[in-house]
This record gives structure tokens, C-alpha cells and sequence, in this order.
């Protein structure tokens, strides 16, 4: 009799160990669907995973802007796109990203985080081109004006604003010695610097 009453207690002390971790692999699971922080006001348009379960692009609206985000399988951003000031048409079914938006930013990095080129696009104001070398260095700027007349959809292709308004660009070594300045006016070109490595200002070609 003792005996069986020993292993009864001893059965019923696992019962409870057993139901007692069931019960915080549930709490566990219930904390992994809360929101993160910080992201409780973002408007999913949409989310696209891997086969394996990673995150491979998503677009939302947040604080009134549309961001596009592509990812690495590690994680790390790829390419993001924002576009500023973004409304909707609500006469159709997926956002027109040729017209409605101010500004336009759109970033590249590489596996490691680091920023490999930038661009951001404003309608009414100055715009911005920016690429860099594998050291971090700047490899490239360009400052240019677009024509708030033409149609967003033209001015995506920032190769055709370059050649219908102003810009001033710069290229530089992977030393950061100054190589080239061009300075353009109308797509025409008004002033070109060319220095060698040295730093001596020599002719353009």
C-alpha cells in the first residue's frame, strides 16, 4: 500500500512539472505574435517570405510616407525605397507610384550594412545622387534640379532629368583625392575640372 502511494505522488509531481512547462512554452508563443515596438502605427500593404521563413520584402505605409524594402537572407536591407508624402487613390486597387509623391529616396546596402549609393528625388527642389566606394569613401555626387512641370513618371528616370536640367557632379578616387567636376546647364556642359592623382588640376578630355 505504501509503495503505491509513493508512486502516485510521484506520477502527479510530473504531471505538474510537465503541465507547468507547457504552459510557458504558451506564454512564449503568445509574446512572439505582440507587435515590435515602434511599428504599432505602420499600414502592411504587403509581406513576401522565403521558403526557408525569412523576411524577403515588404511594403507599408508609415507617418504618411510608402517604403519598399527588400532584404538579404541574413536580414540586412538590400534596397529601400521611400516615397514621401504618399497618398492614396482610393479609385484603385494598389498605390500609383508614378504620381503620388513629393519625394522620392531609394537606397542600396550591401550584406554587411554598409551604404553602397543613395538618391533622393524632389519634385520642387534640389535633388541628390551619392554612390561610394567598397571603403567607404565617396565615389560619386551629383546635385540636380527637376522640372516640377513634368510628369512623375518622367522624373523617375533621373537620366533624363540629368539631361534636361542643371546638375553639378563630382568624382573622387578611392583615396578621396578630387578627379572630375562637371557643371551642366540645360544639359549642356558649361565647366569640367580634372585633377590627377596628385592633386594637379590637368586638361578634360
Amino acid at each position: 500500500m505504501k509503495m503505491n502511494l509513493k508512486l502516485l505522488i510521484i506520477l502527479c509531481v510530473g504531471l505538474l512539472i510537465a503541465c507547468g512547462d507547457n504552459a510557458s512554452d504558451d506564454v512564449s508563443t503568445t509574446k512572439s505574435k505582440a507587435p515590435n515596438k515602434g511599428q504599432e502605427d505602420r499600414e502592411y500593404i504587403k509581406q513576401s517570405y522565403r521558403e526557408d521563413g525569412t523576411l524577403q520584402g515588404e511594403n507599408y505605409i508609415e507617418n504618411g510616407d510608402l517604403i519598399d524594402r527588400v532584404y538579404y537572407t541574413n536580414g540586412q536591407i538590400r534596397e529601400e525605397e521611400v516615397f514621401k508624402n504618399f497618398w492614396k487613390d482610393n479609385s484603385q486597387n494598389r498605390p500609383n507610384l508614378t504620381k503620388h509623391w513629393t519625394e522620392r529616396q531609394t537606397r542600396r546596402w550591401n550584406q554587411k550594412g554598409q551604404l553602397k549609393d543613395e538618391t533622393i528625388l524632389k519634385l520642387n527642389g534640389l535633388s541628390i545622387e551619392r554612390k561610394w566606394h567598397i571603403n567607404g569613401q565617396m565615389w560619386w555626387e551629383e546635385y540636380f534640379s527637376v522640372d516640377s512641370s513634368k510628369s512623375h513618371k518622367k522624373a523617375i528616370n533621373t537620366n533624363m532629368i540629368h539631361l534636361q536640367n542643371d546638375s553639378l557632379s563630382r568624382q573622387w578616387s578611392s583615396n578621396g583625392q578630387l578627379i572630375f567636376e562637371y557643371r551642366f546647364k540645360a544639359g549642356k556642359e558649361m565647366r569640367c575640372k580634372h585633377w590627377d592623382e596628385d592633386g594637379n588640376e590637368i586638361e578634360c578630355d
